[in-house]
């Protein structure tokens, strides 16, 4: 999905006024026109009536509310709620909405460009705290004492210290989080000695690709991507040629938990990977779908596996989807989520964001999977005895899906099975055949 916005918004807000008003934003027809024709959105009704009448009741209630309601409303929340609201009633189960500094973040995050620690963490709910998985090369906590490993048990040092088992993770990590300058003070357990650390928050590259050799032979190379952001292509070339270095000449690409992310991100990689050809397409308004991006003719060609699960999601799909549709990857694992839909970001009049479904999208020459997903080729469900353990803290050794994909790739006769799997057909969108 498209990080970026591509217009000005069409828009109606409600917002509850202090004297149970209500406030409703129009942009200028020909604005309307013009974004409706760029973003395929055509309506015969944009709720006009039906939002004066929202409109009204809601003033009622405000005034009703207000009249008997012992404390005092904080309008700044109603807002939220309200813009919320209409989103979450609008059928669009992706749409959402961002206020100005939580738009600013996102972009600044996907261009890689995040402020804070510099920490990759998850709950760990036996200990009831966070624990460190991976610590971001050049971050603030690079140069620290801290540990990939080590228990947030508290948020602040000495008297001023929380538990984060009262906080809770989603409210820890809210107050982890800070600008570049600010102080995170907070205390750790290792090997239960309690450490208490200070680090000015700074800027740091989210990571979002990681790599490592696999087996005994020294020629498979696994790479992890656990999203696409706009660093994302660099990260993945760079583990590539490190992988290369390293003597592998296959390679498997994690895709599990994967959410998706930005669309120029996973074009680049796609380039990065595919010969020249059609990269994705796009279902206009008018039904026909047509190819959006392109690969050049460069390309890698080494044997690759894709592992999905049903978190694999969006532009994970469309990444293995794509895989497949060139004949360049098997795929091992589960059934993906299933998200071939697009969402594209609007501006609001007072610098707030949301987003909304524009766009179905569809993969080089097969079809769109949305709602439906992208089955494996070679189906293996992670052993019941790791289903409830965090993904991230899965050992190899006992990673049972990834061990079938290095089976694929080096013991079944992995070019045998390709071809077998892969039969030529026509698209008649594109007009183009399918790759052999």
């Amino acid at each position: 999905m498209k990080k970026i916005s591509i217009g000005t918004a069409i828009v109606l807000i409600l917002a509850a006024a202090l004297i149970s008003a209500l406030a409703v934003v129009y942009v200028e027809q020909g604005k309307i026109n013009e974004l409706r024709r760029q973003t395929a959105i055509y309506s015969a009704d944009s709720g006009g009536d039906r939002l004066d009448e929202i409109g009204a009741k809601l003033a009622e209630l405000d005034a009703v509310f207000t009249s008997n309601y012992v404390g005092e409303v904080d309008y700044d929340k109603v807002e939220l709620g309200v813009l919320d609201g209409y989103l979450a009633g609008s059928g669009d189960r992706y749409a959402y909405y961002y206020t100005a500094e939580e738009f600013e973040e996102m972009m600044n995050e996907s261009e890689g460009d995040s402020q804070g620690v510099g920490l990759s963490v998850i709950w760990n709910a036996d200990e009831r705290a966070i624990e460190i998985l991976s610590i971001f090369p050049g971050g603030p906590a690079d140069n620290s004492e801290l540990r990939v490993g080590d228990l947030i048990v508290a948020v602040g040092i000495g008297e001023n210290a929380e538990a984060v088992s009262g906080l809770g993770y989603e409210k820890a990590l809210s107050m982890l989080r800070g600008k570049a300058g600010s102080t995170a003070e907070f205390t750790v357990l290792r090997g239960g000695e309690a450490i208490e650390v200070s680090i000015e928050r700074g800027h740091y590259e989210l990571q979002t690709v990681y790599s490592h050799m696999y087996g005994e032979d020294g020629e498979v190379g696994v790479i992890k991507i656990t999203e696409f952001e706009r660093v994302t292509p660099a990260q993945f070339e760079k583990a590539v040629d490190g992988l290369r270095e390293s003597g592998a000449n296959k390679f498997i690409v994690d895709l599990r938990n994967n959410p998706g992310g930005d669309r120029d991100a996973i074009i680049d990689v796609l380039d990065y990977i595919l010969p020249e050809g059609p990269l994705f397409r796009l279902q206009e308004a008018d039904g026909e779908v047509v190819v959006a991006d392109r690969s050049d003719a460069s390309c890698i060609d080494e044997e690759i596996v894709v592992i999905t699960n049903g978190e694999t999601a969006s532009a994970a799909e469309l990444f293995t989807a794509a895989m497949r549709d060139y004949d360049r990857a098997l795929v091992v694992g589960t059934k993906t989520y299933g998200k071939g839909c697009m969402q594209t970001f609007f501006r609001l009049s007072d610098g707030s964001y949301f987003k909304t479904t524009s766009h179905l999208y569809y993969p080089p020459y097969s079809d769109n999977y949305d709602g439906v997903g992208i089955y494996p080729d070679v189906e293996v469900e992670l052993d019941e005895k790791l289903q409830d353990v965090n993904p991230f803290k899965i050992e190899d050794k006992d990673d049972n899906q990834l061990i079938e994909a290095y089976k694929v790739l080096t013991v079944d006769g992995y070019a045998e099975a390709h071809a077998a799997e892969r039969p030529a057909e026509t698209t008649a969108e594109t007009g183009e055949d399918m790759p052999d």
